[in-house]
């Protein structure tokens, strides 16, 4: 049961992540300060998460946390000015 409720939201915060990318790149204006702090403090959830379930071995997870984390980093980048 433990497991369903770590895919439910880790798909969840994807999902999240998703949608600040999407909202980012349909702006076409750099992001604010507070959507890149979001983007890095996600980011390194993410990572925290990832290592916590590579070192454990719980690969299906770490696949949901390392999607996550490239979300976020794309999030990040996309805050920057496209000039």
């Amino acid at each position: 049961m433990d497991f369903t409720f770590e895919v439910f939201t880790g798909i969840i915060l994807d999902m999240a992540m998703l949608a600040l990318v999407f909202n980012l790149v349909r702006k076409r204006a750099h992001g604010s300060t507070a959507e890149r702090f979001t983007a890095i403090c996600m980011g390194l959830g993410f990572m925290i998460w990832c290592i916590s379930k590579a070192i454990s071995g719980n690969y299906g997870i770490f696949a949901i946390a390392a999607l996550g984390f490239m979300l976020s980093y794309t999030a990040f980048v996309f805050t920057f000015s496209r000039e």
